[in-house]
């Protein structure tokens, strides 16, 4: 206790010792999916790194990315698959872990749709941002009648 009350540690050197950790590898059964509506990510992206360091997902489908769409944070371990929006909040983005591969389906303006490869089949993860007063885009949905993957959705409206 006295060391703590006698003791100084600078800010400069708080900053030299401390080291983001995130885990290197996510061993588990499940596939594990979070699904954030960030309004902004420019001015959430510590939430962000939060809830990746607490629930450690695989896939992160975010909507209302905003204007940072066009400059997405590197996090360790993770990629970005991103599309703009049509306004200043518009915009989706799915971040998802190395250890999965992914390819892009079909983006339109605040619409992504990816297919990524889990074990030994694929899935359809897809990401809607509606603008205030706008329909969702059903026509954009109705492009995948018959598809019998799993389909993953974060639809914000």
């Amino acid at each position: 206790m006295i060391d703590e009350w006698n003791g100084r540690v600078s800010i400069s050197t708080l900053c030299t010792n401390w080291e983001k950790q995130r885990p290197f590898n996510l061993l588990s059964e499940n596939i594990l999916f979070l699904l954030y509506n960030c309004e902004c990510l420019s001015t959430h992206q510590a939430d962000l790194d939060i809830l990746i360091s607490s629930y450690l997902p695989q896939i992160v489908i975010l909507t209302g990315v905003g204007s940072l769409i066009s400059n997405l944070p590197l996090l360790p371990n993770y990629y970005w698959l991103s599309q703009k929006g049509t306004n200043s909040f518009g915009g989706v983005a799915i971040l998802i872990h190395h250890s999965l591969n992914s390819t892009i389906v079909y983006t339109v303006e605040n619409f992504l749709l990816a297919e990524i490869d889990i074990l030994s089949s694929k899935i359809l993860v897809g990401a809607v941002y509606v603008p205030p007063n706008k329909q969702p885009p059903f026509e954009h949905f109705s492009r995948l009648n018959g598809k019998k993957n799993l389909l993953v959705w974060r639809l914000q409206c």
